[in-house]
């Protein structure tokens, strides 16, 4: 099933769709170039193109996207640095991956699209909220920025990749893609909290400044290289933390039988924590040396300059429209959310919370004290 019925501006788009990607892929004139290189990857980028025309949101960006005189290049690569946390899909439409599962390139001409190919033995709805987030997120803010005269600096400015996030969001929540899972109400409660827990994900991340930071960037970059250093140096008993954790909650589901709860959901977090720590590791220290790259360009004239055009560019009619875009993007999210019963003010649905798990520990210890004091570093916890 490909989820809701089309929106009208979807039929209206299909045809135009149909002819462009299933007839010209690739042609000369179209405003999407899709380059597979095999004919799986043509199918999955045509079906996922198809799948997105199912999401208000989506169609109507991807309209815009269509009119723009600048070609946008799609294609599947392989993505050494990223890490699936399963060997089989357990869910075909969730996919457990720690790195990035798509980045767009906006420094040539025509800014190209790449999607993990690892994503291929998934099915194509939960590819779909990945290209909207790279081609109708930061390829269609960066076209404007480009056409402002901002493209030199826009890739630092943090709100273009929450908004990129919010737009994958809100397209899960119209299509109904894991739209129950946690992550999507923690970004519907929060989406600046959310971020900001990404921030020392890549060294990208890393040097994108929110647009309160721009104001001082060299004061905001000196902060964020003291807090990854601290993150780094606190690394390996942040590990053991996260087993620790896993432990605790593996016990509720197995010996309390908990599964489909809270606890089952922590399992799965801090399993995907481990399975991918040796990633994490790598984009503390990558973001490190971004940052320390920033400080010592930053004091040079040209590095002076580019500072200064970030100052600049947080206070620009762009930014503006930017962050205008992400506050109706959050409250579209949260509508979308609500009509699937799936989000309140109130609390965050399914969010783990750890204080709730140690007060159930500390209760258990009294009726259970030798299966979980057996755990190691139980005291790390919390």
């Amino acid at each position: 099933m490909l989820g809701p019925r089309p929106s009208a501006v979807a039929r209206f788009l299909l045809p135009a769709l149909a002819l462009l990607v299933l007839a010209f892929p690739g042609a000369a004139d179209a405003a999407i170039l899709l380059e597979p290189r095999t004919d799986q990857e043509r199918l999955a980028l045509n079906r996922v193109i198809y799948i997105l025309t199912h999401s208000p949101t989506a169609a109507k960006r991807w309209l815009e996207l269509e009119r723009s005189p600048e070609p946008v290049r799609l294609s599947f690569q392989t993505n050494p640095r990223s890490l699936l946390a399963e060997t089989e899909p357990s869910d075909p439409e969730w996919i457990p991956l720690s790195g990035d599962a798509g980045w767009t390139e906006v420094s040539s001409s025509a800014p190209v699209v790449n999607l993990d190919d690892k994503m291929l033995r998934y099915s194509e709805r939960a590819i779909a909220p990945t290209l909207a987030h790279e081609v109708l997120g930061h390829v269609y803010w960066n076209l404007k920025a480009r056409r402002a005269g901002w493209e030199d600096v826009f890739i630092r400015v943090e709100l273009d990749e929450m908004d990129a996030v919010l737009f994958e969001a809100v397209v899960r929540a119209e299509l109904n893609v894991k739209a129950d899972h946690p992550f999507i109400s923690e970004i519907a409660a929060d989406p600046q909290a959310y971020q900001k827990k990404r921030r020392f994900f890549s060294g990208g991340y890393a040097i994108s400044l929110s647009l309160e930071e721009a104001a001082d960037p060299v004061a905001a970059y000196k902060s964020r290289l003291k807090a990854v250093r601290k993150e780094i140096e606190e690394f390996p008993t942040t590990e053991r933390r996260w087993k620790a954790r896993r432990d605790i909650a593996r016990h509720f589901v197995e010996s309390h039988k908990e599964s489909g709860t809270m606890m089952a959901f922590a399992v799965e977090t801090t399993d995907f924590l481990i399975a991918t720590s040796k990633q994490r590791l790598a984009g503390l220290r990558e973001s490190e040396t971004w940052l320390q790259n920033e400080l010592k360009a930053g004091r040079t004239p040209k590095g002076r300059k580019e500072l200064e055009r970030l100052t600049a560019l947080a206070k620009s009619p762009i930014a503006r429209d930017l962050q205008k875009e992400s506050r109706l993007l959050h409250s579209r999210l949260k509508q979308s959310l609500r009509e699937w019963g799936r989000f309140t003010d109130s609390h965050v649905v399914w969010d783990v919370d750890w204080s709730e798990v140690q007060r159930r520990a500390a209760e258990d210890m009294q009726r259970h004290p030798d299966q979980l004091k057996a755990i190691k570093d139980l005291k790390l916890a919390f």
